[in-house]
């Protein structure tokens, strides 16, 4: 999915001090057609710098006596330009020790500032690897590898990782024993970059794709049971999680059915947690998608991992009827992808308790003339308790008008580019409104800083 919007009146944009070829944020917004600034709309709260995830998921069979571990210790990721995250001296992160043959899950996180902007696009991965240890009979480890690095690629791999403020970003990695593996006596490493291209690469853009991987919950336990999503084990979900690139269910917590993914219907089952009080502060609320070892063994291994949060932590001063569109890591995408100019978005109300009492979700999608300047945008959405097996019935239709639109530069080897997105808008729905629970004419907020 995904948007960007084309000015329709000239907006004042500063370039601020960053890193090369990065360009700074806007300073203000400018209004679509017939206006829009001055609008009453929740208040997006997300922090100004962005999170990434990266996570390499390893593993063809269980471990044993020989068994062959990749070191990694510099793991960043650039721009076009060069500039790299993190920029710090990554000593001061533990090593990456990814058990080739065994499947594991390794995560190194890190803050990736972006210079006021509202996204920052990473595109390249100087992939190295520091060091090789190998498994011995008595279950320790020894380096085997005797140089270091032991490895690096000699021309980086493609990406598109966005890193928006305020949001996390998750790329993964997958990495085995048959891509990575080292040859003691002529201390060889061997890579296999077409196995490695091959298990990691999108062919449709022909990068390796990042997502957002922290979900907003939106509690639908007040709700009555027959409008709310079904489990797949039959009960009535109590949560539903956007993020704008992917939509989830849950029920409880710390059972591996507790989370089900949907894309757009239900693919995977997973463990919902609250995070734990750790010297008085919670730790994050994550979530873990599990999938089956292999074909023929059912065993569960992680697939994915991410974080979570209530959405009444990144938005305040709401009313009774809130809709909401969420920006995807789509948006980023080149070459643009049929999803660019599409945003998640999600319509509920709330009682005087502030409890969700009804709930439709769907899509925004962004309309341009054949100059590419924005013109409208349509929406269609479809009852909450539809979403698990993505029934089309009871779609509610309208149009969107009058958005506020906020801007920066990015410098491109060609030189600077405006960039344009919406902030909020306003919406008239008009088709299949019969007996539609709440105003059919309204205002929506983007969930993005």
């Amino acid at each position: 999915m995904r948007n960007w919007w084309i000015l329709a009146a000239a907006a004042v944009v500063v370039v601020g001090c960053a890193g090369k070829g990065v360009g700074g944020g806007s300073t203000g917004t400018t209004s679509g057609s017939n206006g829009g600034g001055g609008r009453d709309v929740p208040t997006v709260n997300l922090g100004s710098q962005g999170q990434v995830q990266a996570v390499f998921l390893s593993g063809q069979r269980d471990r044993a006596a020989g068994s062959q571990i990749a070191v990694l210790n510099l793991i960043e990721f650039t721009d076009p330009f060069g500039n790299a995250v993190p920029a710090i001296d990554q000593q001061s992160y533990p090593n990456l020790r990814v058990r080739l043959d065994s499947f594991t899950m390794n995560i190194r996180t890190f803050s990736a500032p972006l210079f006021n902007l509202p996204v920052r696009v990473f595109t390249e991965f100087p992939f190295e690897i520091f060091s090789i240890e190998e498994e011995q009979a008595d279950g320790t480890t020894q380096q085997v590898s005797a140089r270091f690095p032991a490895f690096q690629v000699q021309n980086p791999f493609d990406i598109n990782l966005p890193v928006f403020a305020g949001r996390q970003s998750a790329i993964q990695f997958r990495l085995d024993d048959a891509t990575v593996n080292y040859d003691i006596g002529t201390d060889q490493l061997n890579f296999d970059s077409d196995r490695f291209v091959s298990l990691n690469y999108d062919p449709s853009i022909n990068k390796i794709r990042a997502f957002l991987s922290d979900q907003f919950a939106f509690d639908l336990s007040a709700m009555p049971e027959g409008k709310r999503p079904t489990m797949s084990g039959g009960d009535p979900a109590d949560k539903a999680f956007f993020n704008g690139d992917a939509i989830a269910i849950g029920n409880g917590f710390n059972t591996d059915t507790s989370f089900e993914l949907l894309d757009p219907v239900r693919i995977q089952n997973g463990i919902l947690r609250e995070g734990p009080i750790l010297g008085g502060t919670q730790a994050p609320n994550t979530y873990t998608v599990l999938t089956d070892r292999s074909s023929i063994d059912p065993t569960k291994i992680t697939a994915v991992y991410g974080t979570w949060r209530d959405w009444t932590g990144a938005l305040s001063n709401f009313k009774s009827e809130v809709m909401v569109a969420m920006p995807s890591s789509e948006e980023t995408v080149t070459p643009v992808t049929e999803g660019a100019d599409e945003q998640q978005v999600v319509y509920f109300k709330l009682n005087d308790e502030q409890q969700i009492v009804e709930m439709y979700q769907g899509i925004l999608k962004y309309l341009r003339d054949e100059t590419g300047l924005i013109t409208g945008g349509t929406i269609k959405m479809w009852p909450i308790d539809q979403v698990d097996d993505a029934d089309a019935a009871n779609q509610v239709d309208g149009f969107l008008q009058n958005f506020t639109i906020g801007t920066y530069v990015e410098q491109t080897s060609t030189g600077p580019v405006t960039r344009y997105y919406v902030k909020n808008g306003d919406f008239i729905l008009n088709q299949g409104i019969s007996g539609f629970p709440m105003a059919t004419q309204g205002s929506f907020v983007v969930l993005r800083r």
